[in-house]
């Protein structure tokens, strides 16, 4: 982080945030792109959360190389050794509609589903800093449609930085 703000010509000191974004099961491009712990199937991943496996497939592809992306499991030692590197003061999660779909339709923190709010409880346990941010599909809003993938990633990328998030309790769901 202090790499990152020195070179933008910003001293550490005057950062207040650092939002530390997670996603809840971590995803590297296709191919010989180095170690992702463990890796699971989009099969397994459809199962778990009942969203279709080609659903799954079409979000799960890179948008600048177009390969399918890896899927694994969450790595816990990965968060805590993160959030000490990073200097996470909170964190935001995304794809929480992938520990059910009907996560979806979530509008507050308490609408989602047990498994939702028990990864959130214990990513605030391991982690040692508040989640403040949870994100569910990814949703193309319908002006973006008929851009490139490539487009629309860079349009997308920067919004979720700057949407206002919906005060729910602590936590915003986006």
């Amino acid at each position: 982080m202090a790499g990152c703000l020195s070179e933008a010509g910003i001293a550490p000191a005057r950062l207040n945030r650092a939002i530390m974004v997670v996603r809840t099961y971590p995803i590297r491009v296709g191919g010989t792109s180095g170690w992702i712990g463990q890796e699971i199937e989009f099969e397994e991943l459809s199962n778990r959360s009942g969203i279709p496996i080609d659903e799954l497939r079409k979000t799960e592809t890179g948008s600048v190389s177009y390969k399918q992306r890896r899927v694994a499991e969450f790595d816990w030692g990965q968060l805590r050794h993160s959030v000490i590197l990073n200097g996470a003061t909170e964190i935001a999660i995304t794809f929480a509609d992938y520990f059910g779909i009907e996560n979806r339709a979530a509008t507050t923190y308490s609408e989602l589903n047990d498994g939702a709010q028990d990864f959130v409880q214990k990513v605030e346990r391991v982690a040692g800093v508040p989640v403040t941010l949870i994100s569910k599909a990814l949703v193309i809003p319908p002006f973006l449609m008929g851009c490139s993938r490539r487009t629309y990633a860079a349009i997308f990328s920067f919004c979720a930085g700057v949407m206002p998030p919906m005060p729910m309790f602590g936590r915003s769901l986006l």
